[in-house]
């Protein structure tokens, strides 16, 4: 008898980690098709010789964020959702994210920096900073790519 319950048990297992895995890729796959579906317009369009990576941002709306070398320079691309817009920056008309970091490290100190990434809301990239800070709270810094000013900031208390 305790060897069924055990093995029930262990097949109960199996099962949840297999559909877990499998309704995990099955919910990402959309994504990763959008994502290399970037990766091929901003090759195809030669805005990049050839991409690093390609994130995605999700603000008042989607963009995605591609990253590569054109020309032996390193280069950002933002692209719209809907392939209507794209904004190119070299890596040099912006601020790095170790800039952008200690910005925001002015405003507010740093407890865990959670992530860093770039963005493009009203016409602008930008780098979108979310860490916890002192309080114990969830903070969102929004700095311009170009020279590092703040766009706009939140906080969110963790204790609710």
């Amino acid at each position: 008898m305790k060897k069924w319950v055990i093995t029930i048990l262990l097949i109960v297992i199996i099962l949840l980690i297999s559909g877990s895995i499998y309704a995990y890729t099955t919910i990402r796959e959309p994504l990763m098709n959008q994502l290399n579906q970037v990766e091929r317009y901003v090759l195809n369009q030669q805005l990049l010789n050839s991409v690093e990576e390609v994130t995605y941002f999700h603000g008042q709306e989607v963009v995605y964020v591609a990253k590569g070398l054109y020309e032996d320079e390193l280069k950002y691309v933002w692209v719209s959702e809907d392939f209507m817009s794209v904004h190119e920056s070299n890596e040099e008309d912006g601020i790095t994210q170790d800039e952008a970091i200690a910005i925001v490290e002015q405003h507010e100190p740093i407890n865990q920096l959670q992530a860093i990434r770039l963005g493009y809301e009203r016409n602008r990239p930008l780098y979108e900073i979310t860490f916890m800070d002192e309080n114990g709270r969830q903070a969102y810094y929004y700095l311009d790519f170009a020279d590092g000013s703040l766009l706009k900031r939140y906080s969110l208390r963790a204790d609710l």
